[in-house]
């Protein structure tokens, strides 16, 4: 018995199907290259961030030789290092590696260096998707927020 309603040629079945086909094949592959994880992406960078962070202390600490304070805030960077690179998945998609602005040379520039990675970071915690990532995201730019406040506290001190 012939089934009822309009009928259907084998032509525009086909065609449909193969535009189907192409469209969903073209739109898989876009979203996938144009859209990266915004959580790796958050913590890549910041990774990046804190790793240029400790250069600049490096820097400092070889320049001032012994200096507790400075010390104690580069080992501050290093537990940030490891938190994030905590939160990276074991063998993270090849999204490029980002790359920090370099730390500009001295106190001053640790210091402002800090300060922006603190807005950097914040904004990045309220990007990304995960709750873990905003967490420690959030936590490191807190800390950098703090660092930078008491090392701008420190430097009023000194001039008055």
């Amino acid at each position: 018995m012939p089934a009822a309603g309009p009928a259907v040629s084998r032509r525009t079945l086909l065609i449909t199907a193969a535009t189907g086909a192409v469209l969903a094949a073209c739109g898989g592959r876009r979203t996938a290259a144009t859209s990266p994880d915004p959580d790796l992406t958050a913590l890549l960078q910041a990774v990046s961030d804190e790793r240029a962070l400790l250069a600049g202390y490096d820097d400092l600490l070889g320049a001032a030789g012994t200096d507790p304070a400075l010390e104690r805030t580069r080992a501050d960077h290093a537990q940030h290092l490891d938190a994030l690179l905590g939160q990276l998945p074991a063998s993270p998609a090849p999204t490029g590696t980002p790359s920090a602005a370099p730390v500009p040379a001295g106190r001053v520039g640790v210091r402002a260096a800090e300060a922006a990675t603190a807005a950097s970071l914040r904004a990045a915690a309220i990007d990304v998707r995960d709750g873990a990532t905003a967490a420690v995201l959030a936590s490191v730019a807190a800390s950098h927020a703090a660092l930078a406040d008491t090392a701008r506290a420190g430097s009023h001190r000194r001039h008055r």
